[in-house]
């Protein structure tokens, strides 16, 4: 135990065999599992979770957001991949996965649509400071966000999250993920 009295694994290559599986669940998901335009409509220029959200993920809700008395959320590992080809792209952790892939898809900035900033600044070669990219631009890449199959693994633990997050994007080989320290 660490002074926070957060565990420590006691064999990690047990923790690697489950990310291992894990990560062949999240790649066969994103094969059958819905694009995230498909994930959430849109009202009165206000996005909304469908309905339908956890069937279409073939998951149920397992977490309670702040505001709600009853599970209405998802914790643990998503995955984006590339529409037709399915090649991961992206794999990112959060306890609140619903609200986070809205984020990724429809964010009102780079700080919250962290995967449509990292491939506009790649592939655009934005060499300014973060809040400088042009919005327009980071619409464009978050209308490929929304065109991306995503797929959902639960977790709770926050050192398996972390450590699932990057064991799947090097089983994975994902595109997008970077580790680099902010």
């Amino acid at each position: 135990m660490n002074v926070w009295n957060e565990r420590y694994p006691s064999n990690l290559i047990e923790e690697l065999k489950e990310a291992d599986e894990a990560s062949q669940y999240l790649k066969e998901g994103v094969r059958k599992g819905p694009k995230l335009k498909e994930l959430f409509f849109q009202r009165e220029k206000r996005i909304y979770k469908k309905s339908d959200f956890f069937e279409q993920l073939k998951t149920a809700p397992n977490y309670k957001s702040k505001s709600r008395k009853k599970n209405n959320e998802f914790s643990g590992l998503y995955l984006f991949a590339e529409p037709k080809t399915f090649n991961p792209a992206y794999v990112g952790i959060s306890n609140t996965i619903a609200r986070r892939m809205k984020q990724h898809g429809w964010g009102t900035g780079h700080n919250q649509s962290s995967f449509a900033y990292l491939m506009a600044k790649h592939e655009e070669k934005h060499q300014g400071p973060r809040n400088e990219i042009d919005l327009e631009l980071l619409r464009k890449y978050q209308q490929r966000v929304q065109e991306m199959t995503v797929a959902v693994w639960p977790l709770f633990d926050p050192w398996k999250m972390y450590f699932f997050e990057a064991a799947v994007a090097a089983l994975l080989k994902t595109k997008w993920n970077s580790f680099k320290t902010h």
